[in-house]
């Protein structure tokens, strides 16, 4: 899905992706650390079923511009906008992995004239309350002591259900780590300060689709995510557990689960 690539710049930065299809747009954007091949079977899948997708690289990874002065998921979240607006094509369904959820809530409440609706594929809409043990973790993880772990622990978070290609996925995603800019990236997301972001999901009014991983490393209790969504949101949501899937259900398979 790297074919049809191009590139919306402004003075910020730039922010790579592929466009394929025709129909309602959909805008797919990459959590921290990750590269928009991630989304090679779900834009296929979607394109099929007559929808426009945009898959894009979150700032500082994939051919995305390395360095921004903000990697909060504010700043994400006016990505997401400012490329709607730029396509011409919306409102657009935002769908949004891991660290990017917040980014795409947000950009709900704050243009919902943007946004047709979201779609959260083990997105984080808020923060664990953090304890010494999580934050010395962080410290750890956005260190240059980590550096060559990232590979090895992204590929982690791929439980029992993996995709036939992620070995190969993972090298892409290893090679992309090492470009200059990319661990200063991915290092500010891990510290960037989500609090007010997060605090404001219950503002969303958009209609949502939660999905999870039953086996999701990232989160405690997965399936105790949809559940803060539903009670949280103000707009529809509906929830989708997926049986043995980890932190990407998008990749782990077009065996669904169940709807919670």
């Amino acid at each position: 899905m790297q074919t049809n690539s191009k590139i919306f710049s402004r003075a910020s930065g730039d922010l790579a992706y592929t466009d394929v299809g025709t129909g309602p747009l959909v805008v797919a954007m990459t959590g921290m650390g990750d590269i928009r091949s991630q989304y090679r079977y779900l834009a296929t899948d979607l394109v099929d079923a007559g929808f426009r997708v945009v898959s894009v690289d979150v700032r500082g990874f994939g051919q995305s511009t390395a360095r921004w002065s903000d990697f909060s998921r504010a700043a994400v979240s006016q990505d997401y906008i400012d490329l709607v607006r730029h396509l011409d094509a919306g409102p657009a369904v935002l769908v949004a992995s891991s660290y990017v959820g917040g980014a795409a809530t947000l950009a709900s409440i704050t243009a919902p004239e943007c946004v047709a609706g979201v779609v959260l594929l083990g997105g984080f809409i808020r923060e664990e309350t953090p304890t010494l043990g999580s934050r010395i973790l962080k410290r750890f993880m956005a260190s240059p002591l980590s550096r060559g772990m990232w590979p090895s622990y992204y590929a982690s978070l791929y439980t029992s259900r993996k995709p036939h290609d992620l070995d190969a996925h993972v090298a892409e995603v290893k090679a992309n780590i090492a470009e200059p800019g990319r661990w200063a990236a991915l290092g500010r997301m891990i510290l960037a300060d989500n609090s007010a972001t997060d605090a404001r999901v219950f503002e969303v009014e958009s209609p949502s689709l939660v999905i999870v991983g039953s086996k999701d490393p990232d989160f405690k209790v997965p399936a105790n995510e949809i559940e803060y969504a539903k009670n949280s949101f103000q707009g529809r949501v509906e929830g989708l557990l997926v049986d043995g899937a980890g932190h990407y259900p998008q990749l782990s398979g077009r065996m669904w689960s169940h709807r919670v």
